[in-house]
């Protein structure tokens, strides 16, 4: 997902931006799950299906978040947004706002 926006802010055009993201997370799904078919010799298919989904939902987010690097409410609003959304995958939120819930979580 971060490697997603960055694509999309660094792209020179929303609609290439919308492209670029596309054809990123295509090669992406479409390598990783080849791989799986190919040599790890298992197919997950409903998992392979949220992905296609949200490879298929990745041009529309691109669009949106290429006006995230402009001025104003709105751009700010989506900076945001996105900033929500990555640090929520990125931290576990607990009691004393940064839950370790293993040695390995804090020693890395």
């Amino acid at each position: 997902m971060f490697l997603a926006v960055v694509i999309s802010v660094y792209s020179k055009s929303p609609v290439l931006s919308a492209v670029n993201v596309f054809l990123f997370f295509v090669g992406m799904v479409g390598s990783y799950y080849l791989y799986t078919v190919l040599v790890a010799g298992f197919f997950p298919k409903s998992y392979m299906m949220i992905w296609i989904i949200m490879t298929c939902i990745s041009p529309f987010l691109a669009f949106v978040s290429w006006y995230a690097k402009g001025t104003g409410i709105i751009a700010i609003s989506i900076s945001s947004i996105i900033f929500v959304f990555i640090s929520r995958q990125a931290f576990t939120f607990g009691f004393w706002y940064f839950d370790i819930r293993n040695i390995l979580e804090f020693l890395l």
